[in-house]
This record gives structure tokens, sequence and C-alpha cells, in this order.
């Protein structure tokens, strides 16, 4: 498992960085393969942790067909990718495949569904996570391009609280000016 673990982290930083089309093949090979795993004989333990991984896989896959401009497998891919957090109860997971919901309304000018998947998200997500910052993130920046300052603000300040909660980790993308 911790190996499995390690792939799949690997294709996650490889996936922020690269195109698309090279990564895909591999991206679905390795969803396969886990999914081949979580039909076997496991503890509960061993399948939390193969339903995660597997999550991770989806929004990954998710990310990388949206990119590659395949919207109807981006959408399937991020549906799987919430079934498989919920599944594994994993609120962190749960609250990147709401961010990635949220990018891809913002992305569309689809600014409530961006606003509303956004709150969701942060209703999820663990306070002290980058997902929670970056889903505060959009939704400031979806108020910001509705016109309204005031509540682009107070999603900036919530933001900016949770960035405070972070232990130093990664800096969140498209922040809002």
């Amino acid at each position: 498992l911790a190996g499995i673990e390690r792939a799949v982290e690997r294709l996650c930083h490889a996936a922020a960085d690269a195109p698309p089309g090279p990564l895909l093949p591999a991206v679905r090979a390795q969803r396969h393969y886990l999914g081949r795993l979580l039909d076997g004989r496991l503890t509960l333990g061993q399948r939390r942790r193969l339903l995660a991984a597997a999550g991770w896989l989806s929004v990954v896959l998710a990310r990388l067909y949206f990119e590659a401009g395949d919207r109807d497998a981006a959408e399937a891919s991020r549906e799987a990718a919430l079934r498989l957090a919920r599944q594994a109860g994993n609120a962190e997971l749960v609250a990147w495949v709401h961010e990635a919901g949220a990018w891809w309304a913002l992305v569309d000018g689809r600014l409530r569904e961006a606003i509303r998947l956004s709150r969701a998200g942060q209703d999820r997500a663990p306070p002290a996570s980058a997902a929670a910052v970056q889903l505060a993130l959009h939704e400031a920046q979806a108020w910001r391009q509705l016109g309204d300052p005031d509540e682009a603000a107070g999603a900036l300040r919530q933001a900016a609280l949770l960035r405070g909660m972070l232990p130093g980790g990664p800096p969140a993308r498209g922040q809002v000016e």
C-alpha cells in the first residue's frame, strides 16, 4: 500500500506541471490497477487507503481530461472521485473534488455554481488545508466577477485566515488581487 500511495503521489505531482496527453495513459493504467485491487479481499483499513488512492487518481484524471478539452470524461472522473472520497471517508479529497468543479465553473463563467461548489467544498474541507484556502479564493474570484466587492472581500479574509492555519503547505493557485 505504501508503494501504491507513493506512485499515486508521484502521478499527482507530475500532473501539476505536465501536459495531459502523455500522462493520461499512465494515470488511467494506475487507476485500473487500483480497481482490480479493490475487487480483492482487503481489510477495512486497506480498502479505505485504496479507495482514497483511487479517488486521488480520479481527481487527477478529471483535471487532465478537462485540460485536454474532454468535459464529459472530466465530469465523469470528478463524479467517480467524489464517490470514492466519500467511501474512503476522506474529507480533504472531497474538498479537492469540489475545488475542481468550482475551478471549472469559474473557467466557464458559471459564477453562481462556482460559489456554490466553493462553499460546499469549504464546508467539507479540513480547516487547516490548502483545499480550504483554494476554495475560499475561488469564491472570492467569483464574487469579484459578479461585481460584489463586499462578498469578495469576505471570502478573501476567510482565505487569509485559513492560509494562516496552514503548516507551511503549498501556496494556493489563482489568487485574487
